[in-house]
């Protein structure tokens, strides 16, 4: 922190002041000094702020910071990504993202400085989710062809999905079947048949992906 203390040229008056015991008068200077203080400082309480740090693809985000300091401090923000290193995304205390991706995700921060120091900000988050429905693929183990007694292992892989989808359904020939992830079944005559998996999201609570697994004729032995 630093004060400037300027010195304006001094003012003089005059007062006469009579003794009460003595004829005679007495001349007194009296000399006014105008201090004025200029109050400078670095940038201090710097802080990030976002609206909504859950923004749907496509749709708008703002950031914007906030620092105290003399003279004003001026903001710059960074985005931080796993493995390398910072680098300057924006100038200026509000920062609006008009269309937001899903590759804006990630940690920001805002730097504060003036001409005395600067101030990092404390980290904020973007979490841009899809606006479609998860993409899913189907994952068999072990590949066909397939013979009865057999164990087969039938995963729903999410390839894309943010956030993460909170359900996952199996049909058989489009019957429900299960509902997890990940579906085992040791194989009988009576397993032929078309299979497909689903996943949904919070955002998109209908939305799936369905592949089909297993047609008639994909067993050998039967």
């Amino acid at each position: 922190s630093h004060i400037v203390i300027s010195v304006f040229n001094p003012a003089f008056n005059l007062s006469a002041l009579r003794e009460p015991h003595y004829s005679h008068m007495r001349t007194t200077a009296i000399q006014h000094y105008c201090v004025s203080l200029v109050y400078t400082d670095s940038p201090q309480d710097t802080e990030a702020e976002i609206k909504s740090h859950d923004v749907r693809e496509g749709q708008s985000v703002t950031l914007s910071c906030s620092a105290k300091g003399q003279p004003p401090p001026t903001f710059t923000w960074y985005r931080y990504s796993q493995g390398k290193n910072p680098a300057p995304q924006h100038s200026g205390a509000v920062w609006e993202i008009n269309s937001a991706q899903i590759q804006d995700s990630g940690e920001y921060v805002c730097l504060a400085q003036n001409k005395h120091g600067a101030q990092r900000s404390q980290y904020v988050k973007i979490d841009v989710q899809f606006s479609d429905g998860p993409s899913v693929e189907v994952r068999v183990s072990p590949p066909p062809p397939y013979t009865q007694g057999q164990r087969l292992s039938l995963s729903c892989d999410v390839l894309q999905s943010n956030p993460p989808p909170f359900s996952f359904t199996w049909y058989k020939n489009n019957q429900r079947l299960s509902s997890v992830q990940t579906y085992s079944k040791t194989l009988q005559p009576e397993d032929r048949g078309s299979y497909s998996c689903s996943a949904q999201k919070h955002f998109v609570p209908h939305s799936h992906s369905k592949h089909t697994l297993i047609h008639p004729g994909h067993y050998t032995s039967f």
